[in-house]
C-alpha cells in the first residue's frame, strides 16, 4: 500500500462481538490489571523495556515465555528475534517498550491503543506502511482515502 503525502486516510476496523468479550487482551496470561505492548513488525532487534512500578514483566515470543522481575524505574534491554504479534506484558502496572533493529526503531504499541477507527494525518514522506493487528478476535479492515473506500 503506497499512500501519497497529501491524502487523509481513515482506517475502520469492524469486529463481530464474541459471546463473552474479554476484559483485557493479554497473550502472556497475566490476567487483568496489567498492560501489554505488541510487536507489529518482525525482525532482529533489541527491545528496551521500562517499568514504572515494581512488577513482573512477561515476554511472550512465539511459544516461548520469559518472566523478569522489575523494580520501579528499572529499564532492561532484551536481545531477540521478534515476530509480529509477540508481546511484552506487565503485571500489575504500566510499562514502556521500544524496539530497535539496526539503525531503525521497530514498532511496539500498547494494547490500550486498541480501537476501531483511526485517522492518519497528512505525513511528510512517501511511501507509508500501515500495520494492523487484530487483538483478540477476527477483524475486517476498511481503508478510505478521504471518503472513498479502497
Amino acid at each position: 500500500l503506497i499512500l501519497l503525502a497529501a491524502t487523509i486516510v481513515t482506517i475502520v476496523v469492524a469486529t463481530s462481538a464474541p459471546s463473552s468479550a474479554p476484559t483485557t487482551v493479554n497473550p502472556c496470561g497475566a490476567g487483568g490489571g496489567g498492560e501489554c505492548w505488541y510487536n507489529l513488525n518482525s525482525g532482529n532487534e533489541i527491545l528496551y523495556v521500562a517499568s514504572y512500578i515494581h512488577q513482573t514483566v512477561t515476554l511472550c515470543s512465539g511459544s516461548v515465555t520469559n518472566t523478569f522481575s522489575f523494580t520501579a524505574g528499572q529499564t532492561q534491554s532484551i536481545n531477540a528475534m521478534f515476530k509480529a504479534g509477540d508481546a511484552v506484558c506487565g503485571l500489575p502496572g504500566t510499562l514502556s517498550a521500544v524496539g530497535e533493529g539496526g539503525n531503525f526503531e521497530r514498532d511496539w504499541v500498547p494494547a490500550r491503543l486498541n480501537g476501531t477507527t483511526f485517522i492518519l494525518p497528512v505525513y511528510r514522506y512517501d511511501p507509508q506502511t500501515i500495520f494492523v493487528i487484530a487483538m483478540g478476535q477476527a477483524a475486517t479492515v476498511t481503508l478510505k482515502f478521504g471518503t472513498t473506500v479502497q
